[in-house]
């Protein structure tokens, strides 16, 4: 009987699983971006309407320490081209531990990786709750608009079953730039 009870608990539980995997609920995907005021590096606070300027914009909420987001960002600047010019791009750091030496700022840390077409802001833990932005990366693309066309949290991706973090984070990040050039392709 117990056996039964556990091969149950076991079967539900993996399907459980594997439905979860392949789709969510929530994001702010078809919503207007949330409006907060971020600090830009000369400590001047913006709101993420002025900073995109009406242009389709990538927007992402990033730490230094975060393989993931150092991968998505590298092959974001390398498909700039592939973008559009009109694209604007930001990151918002948040949760940051400064690991890249002592007193580096967020700014530096773009400059010293070769992501300068990043506009570097600062952000904190209510900017990131405003948008949803529970782990980094948070990526969003907004059309024209201000509206949120697509939020990384709205889908799911299978990672890949590796222990080098680093390899995870280049695979995962290949998957997001194709959807990323997706959104700001539709209409």
């Amino acid at each position: 009987m117990m056996i039964r009870i556990l091969m149950g608990a076991l079967v539900s539980g993996a399907l459980c699983l594997g439905l979860a995997g392949h789709a969510r609920a929530g994001g702010l995907e078809g919503k207007p971006a949330p409006s907060i005021q971020i600090e830009s590096a000369d400590g001047v606070a913006h709101s993420v309407a002025e900073v995109t300027k009406g242009r389709r914009s990538i927007v992402i909420f990033w730490a230094s320490w975060c393989p993931f987001c150092k991968a998505v960002m590298t092959d974001l600047v390398a498909e700039k081209q592939a973008l559009g010019q009109d694209v604007a791009m930001i990151a918002i750091n948040v949760w940051d531990d400064d690991d890249e030496g002592d007193d580096i700022t967020p700014e530096e840390v773009l400059r010293n990786r070769g992501l300068s077409d990043f506009e570097s802001l600062r952000g904190d833990d209510a900017d990131a709750k405003a948008w949803g932005v529970k782990g980094t990366p948070g990526l969003f693309v907004l059309d024209a608009n201000g509206s949120v066309v697509w939020d990384l949290s709205a889908h799911s991706y299978e990672r890949p079953q590796v222990s080098d973090r680093r390899a995870a984070a280049a695979h995962m990040s290949k998957l997001w730039v194709r959807d990323i050039k997706a959104a700001l392709a539709s209409p």
